[in-house]
């Protein structure tokens, strides 16, 4: 979980830099083309999202996943590639074992 961790530090670590790029008073190449591109308006609020909203949600959610412990991202390649998980319970076990849904669907029929 500490990789999770160093991931939303490097997100808000863009996300900063980025905001302080669009704060200061020269306009670096990219936000001038994209102001040149799509118009003033559109061309800063896409640099904004692009280059300081989505690291900084990034951010928020591997901060969040690295806390609490979950696992956000699954490994690209599976130690057992071609291994099949089975269900241990087959529908009709599940459907005894939850009477209560048989229930409702015998009597929406």
């Amino acid at each position: 979980m500490k990789m999770y961790i160093a991931m939303a530090l490097f997100a808000f670590t863009v996300s900063a830099i980025s905001l302080l790029r669009i704060m200061s008073e020269r306009e670096f190449y990219r936000l001038t083309s994209m102001k040149r591109a799509w118009g003033r308006t559109r061309g800063l609020a896409l640099h904004f999202l692009s280059n300081v909203a989505l690291p900084l949600v990034v951010g928020v959610v591997f901060l969040g996943g690295g806390i609490s412990g979950l696992a956000l991202v699954r490994p690209l390649i599976a130690e057992e590639p071609f291994q099949v998980e089975e269900n241990s319970a087959t529908d009709a076990e599940k459907s005894e074992s939850l009477p209560a849904l048989a229930d409702i669907y015998t009597s929406m029929a």
